[in-house]
């Protein structure tokens, strides 16, 4: 005797255009999830940059091949300082520059201060240099940065020193520590400040800042 037809409710059913559908939709949603995905990761990957910023290699001569932005005012070429504040007795006079021309210096005397305008780094721009020559005394200049927004914005963090031990032109450098303004790939504005050490005087020109290029 056969066995009777096994009946299965309609409602238990998917119809099978459903099924199409999901499977259409289930392939074409999937890339696109991922590519979004993947743009989204190289957009937060992407390093951030200064808009504006001319690269030049300043520094050649002296065996340093990288690359390097200029800060604004950083030869000291006019009386204003081009937005440097000055305080303390620190200014401007016309003295032998580093290549043996004269030129613009900035002058600071013991206790004087002289900080620079903002300057755009980023998380890629580790060090700065500028040239420092001993008037007097052997302790030179410390350097500080002062980040906007941050605690350093009124008390600036030092972050190193530079000084001429021979009383002639050195090629000092320091860091710009620009994690002081967040760990995030993004612009961030840094303001240096100068002071001259007790019991020492020096001239400083030609402030440079590296953007880690390597080309």
């Amino acid at each position: 005797m056969p066995k009777p037809l096994r009946r299965v409710s309609a409602g238990k059913l998917t119809p099978p255009i459903v099924v199409l559908g999901l499977l259409s939709l289930l392939g074409v949603c999937a890339p696109t999830a991922l590519a979004a995905t993947k743009t989204k990761a190289l957009a937060e990957a992407e390093p951030a940059s200064c808009a504006g910023q001319v690269f030049e290699q300043p520094f050649v001569a002296f065996e340093d091949l990288r690359y390097y932005v200029r800060a604004p005012g950083g030869e000291f070429n006019g009386p204003s300082a081009e937005g440097w504040t000055l305080t303390g007795g620190a200014h401007l006079l016309s003295a032998a520059r580093p290549d043996g021309e004269s030129g613009g210096t900035l002058d600071l005397p013991a206790g004087a201060t002289a900080t620079s305008p903002p300057i755009c780094v980023t998380l890629a721009y580790p060090i700065a240099r500028v040239w420092v020559d001993g008037v007097s005394g052997e302790k030179g200049v410390g350097v500080a940065v002062s980040y906007e927004g941050t605690n350093s914005e009124l008390e600036p963090k030092g972050v190193g020193k530079v000084h001429s031990p021979n009383g002639a032109w050195t090629l000092g450098e320091f860091n710009v520590d620009p994690k002081l303004a967040g760990k995030e790939e993004a612009a961030r504005e840094v303001r240096f400040v100068f002071t001259g050490h007790h019991g020492s005087e020096s001239l400083l020109y030609g402030l440079y800042i590296d953007p880690r290029l390597h080309h």
